[in-house]
């Protein structure tokens, strides 16, 4: 056997043994992407920093994507990986990813993640799948960081054909002029996971804090996009956490709606710190989301569950003091029949939509079904364009919505 073969099977067999201990280690389902542990860190690690020989590998796309500022006031890094179908087995395969991200002069982090690809497409079902029509699998991740230059290194790998797909590629963080005033939570060349979030965690138990309810529309920030992406996810909780780390809350109602499968997606009547981690698992099924005839049937179904949603906030028992809707701008424009608008009569909580508009649709600002909405219930938008107008607008809320006969205040004063 020549030099080169004896190379090319040290290889393979190096590359099986490397999937076999990954897959050991880590474990199926995983959560949303997280630090690896330091047994998996430093296989992935080994495996990167060899040289190896060139073999067969996924035939997947890997596509960085253009970075930007969140929310929770750090940067924002994300890729999607688009592989074939045919390339697994078809049955409910199993595929894990790293991203490996080295700082300049910082620390390096790994973090993993793990998706289970759907069975063969079945049609006794009824749903269809976007991505088993295309006979396309594809997925997001991505990573929080502060400013400055960062190496970023994917791997992705099946269980079943032991192959992998890599992409190595250096990003430039830094603030735009107009942003230079915004102080950031993350320190430069420092880098983590998209599912840190700097809430602190305390509700205002003295008996002035406000009793919050949030309606959260998890939908893309792109209004035209078919998936809830990792960062779609990340920048829905950054905006989450700054609403309640800005506003003394007594106790905080969550509830995760999507008006494309117009349904309820997340509730939790209490919501706390560990609501976060709970939230991101109930959106991330979104990633590979079904759509059934029945719901493509109701054309006005989206604004049926709009109206359910908020007169559920003014027929409750104990009604919050506020009710915000928090999402980005949506698709559906039309303004819904009147029969289809919550009717107000003077009672129940105060409501607020705070709307995200993204950078491409200045000069396209029209109202969406969520502002219509607003509107019918004397309620007051504010339309976003970065985390200083949300932080802004945050403080607007705690200063108009009153308590107990108080002004409901701003968290830190």
């Amino acid at each position: 056997m020549n030099p080169r073969a004896v190379s090319n099977l040290i290889s393979a067999c190096a590359l099986t043994l490397f999937l076999c201990a990954i897959f050991l280690l880590f474990p199926i389902p995983a959560r949303a992407q997280s630090p690896a542990n330091d047994s998996d860190a430093q296989l992935v690690n080994k495996f990167l920093d060899q040289e190896r020989e060139p073999a067969e590998g996924l035939k997947c796309v890997i596509k960085s994507m253009q970075p930007f500022l969140d929310f929770a006031f750090r940067f924002e890094v994300g890729y999607i990986v688009r592989c074939p179908l045919r390339e697994f087995a078809g049955n409910g395969s199993t595929i894990v990813s790293f991203v490996r991200v080295k700082p300049e002069g910082g620390t390096a982090i790994v973090l993993g993640d793990a998706y289970k690809l759907p069975p063969s497409v079945g049609s006794a079902s009824g749903n269809i799948r976007a991505d088993q029509l295309k006979d396309e699998f594809d997925f997001s991740g991505g990573f929080a960081a502060g400013e400055g230059n960062y190496q970023v290194e994917v791997l992705v790998a099946n269980r079943e054909a032991t192959r992998i797909c890599t992409k190595r590629w250096h990003v430039h963080l830094e603030r735009k002029r107009s942003e230079k005033k915004v102080p950031l939570t993350l320190n430069d060349n420092a880098a983590g996971a998209l599912t840190i979030l700097p809430w602190s965690g305390i509700f205002d138990t003295s008996g002035s804090g406000l009793r919050l309810t949030v309606l959260l529309d998890a939908a893309p920030v792109n209004p035209y996009s078919q998936k809830l992406r990792a960062w779609d996810r990340s920048f829905l909780l950054s905006a989450l956490s700054t609403v309640m780390s800005q506003i003394n809350c007594q106790s905080v109602r969550l509830i995760a709606f999507n008006m494309d499968q117009q349904k309820e997606l997340f509730r939790k009547e209490r919501f706390d710190e560990p609501g976060f981690n709970e939230l991101a698992q109930a959106m991330r099924g979104l990633e590979l989301g079904m759509v059934s005839f029945q719901v493509l049937e109701q054309k006005q179904g989206y604004a049926s569950l709009l109206s359910r949603l908020a007169t559920l906030e003014m027929t409750d028992a104990q009604p919050s003091d506020a009710v915000i809707l928090l999402g980005p701008h949506t698709r559906f424009l039309d303004k819904p029949p009147q029969g289809f608008l919550p009717a107000r009569d003077g009672k129940g909580p105060q409501f607020f939509y705070l709307e995200y508009m993204p950078s491409w649709l200045l000069g396209r600002e029209f109202p969406d079904v969520v502002e219509y909405v607003t509107r019918s219930l004397d309620g007051t938008s504010f339309k976003i364009h970065s985390p200083a107008e949300l932080a802004h607008a945050v403080q607007k809320i705690a200063a108009q919505v009153k308590h107990n006969g108080k002004q409901a205040g701003v968290a830190g004063q």
